[in-house]
């Protein structure tokens, strides 16, 4: 019993480290994929600037917001 559980799991192993060794290839083309899909995300959100005016938008209203605290501390 315990003879047949190893054997099963070297087997295992040796057929999981060939699968490993065969796919260093599609590896790259998933990264590929992955930065295509990124780079059209990054367009998307970047393309028309709805997201930057925004963007600037909260990024005033908080400095605004910091400025009129500091004059009441002080």
């Amino acid at each position: 019993m315990v003879l047949k559980s190893c054997t099963t799991l070297q087997v295992g192993l040796q057929s999981v480290t060939a699968r490993l060794r065969r796919e260093d290839g599609i590896t790259a083309i998933e990264y590929a994929i992955i930065g295509v899909a990124m780079a059209s995300v990054l367009f998307f959100i970047f393309d028309k600037g709805g997201f930057l005016k925004a963007l600037e938008g909260a990024w005033s209203t908080m400095s605004t917001k910091i400025t009129g605290v500091e004059s009441i501390i002080k």
